[in-house]
Parts: structure tokens; sequence; C-alpha cells
């Protein structure tokens, strides 16, 4: 893989285990069942003939040797591959259990970082590990998944050869009647028209034509970890002066608050490698919560005002305890909210003294309260 060229915007990473939930390793056909049709299969079981989807009977018939489990989720072995992919990029999406897209556009060698994340997932021994890059998620599934390298200068060379089942920015549908027309290659779709895909298509035209060319760019989401979200940026030079740091400061802020998403957080960690390659790092949390660039700002700077961070080749923002937006003040007493009220009270009247809480049976009402609940209780008036 070559280094990026400045035209290239961004890389993404596309990681998929094949043999997840069975023993890859093992020379005995081994299939992994999902309601009684074929989930996952092991090399051993795809050299006999076994298939995704296939049947309880037709597998039974066709290896009689072969070694049944039944399918069962175990977050704690995805959480320790999804943390590997963590520790290289602040945006990796979670698609499966067995699958995720990682954005390594923020490196600056990007396609050597793929190296040093897939060499490092391959320790892990969890399957069979296939992996593709490209300018998006969609291409890179697609490099994936054909085992053919994509680098930026031969993404029409790349894309011209394949069936056109493979546009996946495409509708099925579309796709279909495409194969049906007679388009059966990515490259015969390339060279028409956008006037003749506009008479059989209409308005979708434009996306078969994009997508065709490798314009459709389909970005990662990041979902992982969930409670936390987080950019960084690496610099091929120190950063030295303070304006260009207020300047980076300024943009991480943006695209850390655009990954809020409307939710809010409270707590804040700066992470930042020196010239000297040496990783240092700085968190603090606040009882006000982190909802807008201006907060994430000020957060931040002050973390690199009290620590002096300038000459830094990579800063990364994270912030954590990231929860939906709470618009209104939780009650004191809930069901909600089971804390000892004793306990609730003192915070309160250490707070605010202990004129601040009144017990309602001591609550004096005015003495024309009073006599209206007389007269309501009398008559039965209301």
């Amino acid at each position: 893989m070559a280094t990026r060229p400045s035209s290239f915007e961004s890389v993404v990473l596309w990681l998929r285990w094949d043999g997840y939930f069975v023993d890859e390793f093992s020379e005995t056909p081994s299939v992994c069942l999902k309601n009684h049709q074929v989930f996952d299969l092991n090399t051993a079981a795809w050299i006999k003939g076994v298939m995704l989807g296939m049947r309880m009977h037709q597998l039974r018939g066709l290896v009689p040797d072969c070694v049944y489990v039944e399918h069962r989720s175990d977050v704690e072995r995805r959480n320790r591959w999804l943390d590997v992919c963590a520790e290289y990029s602040s945006a990796v999406e979670v698609i499966s259990e067995t699958c995720a897209a990682v954005d390594l556009s923020a490196h600056p060698q990007p396609y050597q970082v793929a190296r040093d994340v897939t060499a490092h997932l391959h320790e892990m021994r969890l399957g069979k590990l296939v992996s593709g890059a490209g300018p998006c998620k969609w291409l890179a599934q697609v490099s994936a998944d054909l085992g053919r390298p994509l680098t930026p200068l031969n993404v029409a060379e790349f894309l011209h050869p394949l069936p056109v089942t493979k546009l996946a920015p495409v509708d099925v549908a579309d796709r279909e009647r495409l194969h049906f027309l007679g388009y059966k290659s990515v490259g015969a779709v390339a060279c028409l028209s956008l006037e003749a895909l506009t008479v059989a298509f209409g308005k979708r035209a434009i996306r078969i034509s994009q997508a065709a060319k490798g314009m459709v760019r389909d970005r990662v989401q990041s979902n992982y970890p969930p409670d936390q979200v987080a950019v960084e940026r690496h610099f091929s030079s120190p950063v030295q002066d303070f304006e260009q740091v207020r300047l980076v400061l300024k943009q991480l802020s943006t695209a850390l608050v655009s990954k809020l998403d409307g939710r809010q957080a409270t707590q804040i960690e700066l992470i930042w490698t020196d010239d000297d390659g040496c990783e240092h790092s700085r968190t603090r949390a606040y009882k006000r919560p982190i909802v807008d660039v201006s907060s994430v700002i000020a957060s931040a700077g002050s973390l690199l005002l009290d620590e002096g961070c300038t000459g830094f080749t990579r800063l990364a923002m994270r912030l954590g305890k990231v929860e939906p937006i709470q618009l209104q003040q939780i009650d004191t007493f809930s069901l909600a909210n089971r804390q000892n009220p004793e306990e609730r009270t003192r915070v309160l009247n250490d707070a605010f003294s202990s004129a601040s809480i009144i017990k309602a049976a001591n609550i004096q009402t005015s003495r024309r309260e009073q006599v209206l609940q007389l007269w309501k209780k009398a008559t039965g008036w209301s």
C-alpha cells in the first residue's frame, strides 16, 4: 500500500471475521447454526461444499462428520477486538459482532496503520480475518470481499470489471434492472450518459452514475465505544504556534460536537503525542454538561493551557459519559431515584440551609384557604 495523495480525502478499513463462531483452525468441518441454518463455518467445512444459509437436513447429507455449535453472542469477546481498532482510530463503526469499519483518515500514513491494525488482529486468532481499504465503506467492503487492493489511483480500474450487482449504493431493484437491460458490468454503466440513465431511472440516475464512477462516499458513523465520542488529528511536523493550536482546537471541537448528535457529555480527555513520540493524556470531569462547540473549546483549552501543550504531532479529544440531554432536572424523590431521602435532604440543607426544606405537615395555609376548604367540605361545592 502506498502513501495517500493529498487528493484522497479519506481511507476506511473494512474488517470481517470468517469462522469467528467456530474453530477456524481445525481440520474437522465445523459450522455454527442459527435458526437451523448455517450462520458461520470454517475453511474445512467450506472445502466440503458447505455454504452459508444451508439448511440442517442438507448439511447432514453433505458432511456427516460435521461438528455443530449453536450461535451465541459474546459481547466481551467482541469488545476485545473492537478495543484494538479503537487504539488506532477514534472512528469505529460496528456493523455486526464480526464486522466493523475503521476510519484511518486522520493518520498521515493510513495504509501503514491499516497493516498495523490487521497484524495486531491476526495475532488474536479469532478466525480468518478478511480486510480491505478504500475511500469509503462500500468500496472498502468490495475490496475485502474480492481480496483485491484498492488505491487512490485505480478506483475506475478497480470498479469497471466488476458485475453491476456490486454497486452497493444503488438499490437492488435498480441493479437488477441494469442487468436486465444488458449493462452487466460497472464499466458499462459508467459509460452511459446521464440523459440515457434518466430516461430509464428518473431522479435515481444521478446516484447510479456517481456510484459507477466511484463518487458515492458513505462515511464511517462512529458508534464504539457507545458512551464515548472522539476525534483526532495527526501532523507531519510538530505544532508549535499557539495560534495554530487554537485553530486545530476549534476544528476538532466542531467535529466532536457533530458526533454528539443531540447528546451531552460530562467528561473530556485530551491526548497528545509530543515530538519525542511520548504520549500524554489529561482528563477532567464537569458537573455542567458539555453540549456545544464553545463548551468543548473552553474545556479542552483549559487543559491545554494548564499543561502548556505545544510541540505535538498528534492531538486527540474524547468526550466521555455521553448520554441523552437532560431537558428537566431529575426528581429528588421518585421511583427512578431511590436514594436515601435523609441523604438527599442533607445535601440540600448543606447547600441551601436548613430552612430550604419544609415538611408538608408544617406548611401554614392562609385563613382564606382554610375557610374555603371548610366551605367546600360542608356544602360539597367546588
